[in-house]
């Protein structure tokens, strides 16, 4: 498969064929997009998203509905 780096192509081409792997680096996860994300995360053999708990944005809910369509979540933490 073609790899494609448009968000919106992505959710396209996912949500008509397999996608073999997504990964996502994001500042911070919010619940309301992962849910219009989940129908794409589902659809795909690996899933990985890296994400980080600063300025207190990231929902726990979020995280939750991550793991929940098999997505592997790490969080960056920059503090030593």
């Amino acid at each position: 498969m073609e790899p494609c780096v448009n968000l919106l192509e992505c959710i396209d081409k996912g949500l008509k064929k397999k996608v073999d792997r997504i990964k996502i680096a994001v500042a911070y996860v919010k619940l309301s997009g992962v849910e219009k994300l989940s129908s794409l995360l589902k659809n795909a053999s690996e899933c990985t998203i890296v994400t980080s708990l600063d300025f207190g944005i990231t929902e726990l809910e979020g995280i939750k509905k991550l793991k929940e369509v098999g997505c592997s979540v790490y969080i960056y933490n920059n503090k030593r």
